[in-house]
């Protein structure tokens, strides 16, 4: 594998990311989708989240105690 990507992890506060968003003319469709820490961790566990680099960022996030 030969891919390589940079993520970038952020807090957001506020009703502006509310609704998603993206640039239509480059094709995004940006979805927010708020729920609780561990309920996304949960959803490791059962397939529900299966990209890994949302995996992963998730694992990092419980690692370094971002939420706790």
């Amino acid at each position: 594998m030969t891919e390589r990507i940079t993520c970038f992890i952020g807090m957001i506060d506020g009703p502006a990311f509310a609704s998603g968003g993206g640039i239509t003319h480059e094709g995004e469709d940006i979805e927010v989708l708020k729920l609780p820490f561990e309920q996304a961790l949960r959803m490791i566990e059962t397939g529900e989240i299966c990209d890994l680099k949302t995996a992963v960022l998730l694992q990092y996030a419980a690692l370094k105690g971002v939420f706790a």
